[in-house]
């Protein structure tokens, strides 16, 4: 196992991954605000960010924790792609409802964000 993390492609992946994810995050708050899922993607973004940097020191020490560590990760982001997946594809509108809930994003005084506008034209 300690072959496949001494593989320059995985820290390439996991290098690309998280930067990725800080651009996602960067761009959520820019465009909308800052909440607790956007403080997660850059938790996680940041985390595989270290961890493509620092993949040869963790994994020339086989243990318990590197690998526990790194399969928690995958799972995890398994877990949450399956739920987003299973969750966003549940289309329940019988298109007879009789209010509309827009979930908030940010409101500055008496105008709405950008976000909240394209969702309010939606």
């Amino acid at each position: 196992m300690t072959s496949f993390f001494k593989n320059k492609k995985v820290r390439i992946v996991f290098l690309i991954l998280g930067v990725i994810l800080l651009i996602n995050g960067v761009l959520a708050t820019v465009l909308a605000s800052l909440t607790l899922g956007v403080i997660l993607t850059y938790a996680v973004g940041l985390l595989l960010i270290l961890l493509g940097l620092h993949i040869d020191v963790l994994s020339s020490r086989p243990g318990i924790i590197v690998k526990t560590m790194l399969l928690a990760i995958i799972v995890l982001l398994f877990l949450y792609s399956t739920f987003v997946y299973i969750y966003g594809g549940n289309d329940n509108v019988t298109y007879c409802e009789d209010a509309v809930i827009v979930l908030g994003t940010t409101v500055n005084g008496n105008q709405p964000s950008s976000d909240l506008k394209s969702r309010l034209d939606a």
